[in-house]
């Protein structure tokens, strides 16, 4: 199996109703963890991480939760990152936009760099690892800032920032030069120091794109993430161990899904986020359940399996940022969370 590096893909929004923003006391976590499957151990490196809430409250369209802070998720335990500034501790670009973290890097002042691009660059249009900062997006034509058309309009841009070099990388590509010969890869992420996109490649040593020429050229390896897959669902449902939990109400597929070479990743958040209201009351919360579970690519044999329970914590917040419900990075030797890829 290769060496799986990774990092943030999780970026948090700070919501009203769920104000981990402000500096309120968080309420303790109360949970228990069980293994259910343990074949083969996920790397100690590999963690999840996403926004905990207690059961939402209230009445009309602002329903309101008591408490809620980031977790971070490793084998056994849920580590609770209680305020805004504790979490901006554990990423580099801890914001929903890039674009100051952008400004920061190219040391172009955000004035300066609307003449460039007059866009928001969203969280999900960057990679944050230990060793490097990459930006993709495409600018589109009719871009302006003040009545002028910007620098980037009708451009593929790539950004990369050198940690090593301390040096800022920008290519600029027309849409004929980002793809132009009809190849394209089913996989998008990096491998080793190549950053692999739908038609073509970014090459971190040469720092140029270069469009596929032929197959031979596409990923050597399997690399995905979505937030959405049911085929998971419906394979672990026909496991003994874990059918009665997945075919729970509300289990439509995997919250996060990643597939990596040959081992699959995947999240289940199982429960309601919200109080029951019968005759007008409330019921006493249920709790909900986080599965975390590891397969094996290639014939779906289940590797690992661990499940928390939660009673007074709904262990994923759907409104909590771009990424979805929760989300896996790697721990850097900094204890820093980084977006993963495969290091060959």
């Amino acid at each position: 199996m290769k060496r799986i590096v990774s990092m943030l893909l999780l970026t948090l929004i700070c919501l009203p109703i769920f104000s981990g923003c402000s500096e309120r006391e968080v309420i303790p976590i109360e949970y228990t963890s069980e293994i259910l499957v343990k074949k083969e151990l996920p790397e100690d490196e590999l963690v999840w991480a996403g926004r905990f809430v207690t059961p939402l409250s209230g009445v009309g369209l602002l329903p309101y939760s008591e408490s809620d802070f980031l977790g971070i998720v490793g084998q056994h335990t849920i580590k609770t990152v209680p305020t805004w500034k504790e979490e901006k501790k554990y990423f580099k670009l801890a914001y929903p936009y890039a674009n100051d973290y952008i400004a920061d890097l190219t040391r172009i002042k955000r004035e300066k760099l609307r003449e460039k691009f007059n866009l928001v660059i969203r969280r999900e249009n960057a990679y944050i690892w230990e060793d490097v900062s990459f930006f993709y997006f495409y600018v589109p034509e009719d871009d302006v800032y003040e009545e002028r058309s910007t620098e980037y309009a009708g451009k593929y841009v790539f950004i990369e920032y050198s940690e090593k070099e301390e040096t800022v990388y920008t290519s600029l590509l027309t849409p004929e030069e980002y793809s132009k010969n009809g190849i394209q890869s089913d996989y998008v992420g990096r491998i080793g120091n190549i950053v692999y996109f739908e038609s073509g490649f970014y090459d971190l040593v040469t720092h140029k794109y270069v469009c596929y020429e032929s197959e031979a050229e596409l990923p050597p390896y399997k690399f995905e993430s979505s937030k959405r897959h049911k085929e998971i669902r419906d394979i672990l449902r026909q496991n003994e161990i874990l059918a009665e939990l997945l075919n729970s109400d509300g289990v439509y597929s995997a919250d996060r899904y990643y597939l990596m070479n040959d081992r699959i990743y995947a999240a289940f958040v199982i429960g309601k986020s919200y109080h029951n209201e019968p005759d007008g009351g409330y019921d006493e919360y249920e709790g909900s359940d986080l599965l975390l579970v590891m397969l094996d690519a290639d014939t779906y044999e289940l590797l690992y399996a661990e499940k928390f329970h939660s009673k007074n914590y709904y262990m994923g917040n759907p409104s909590s940022g771009l990424n979805g419900i929760i989300n896996m990075y790697r721990m850097g030797t900094d204890g820093l969370l980084y977006d993963l890829y495969i290091l060959e």
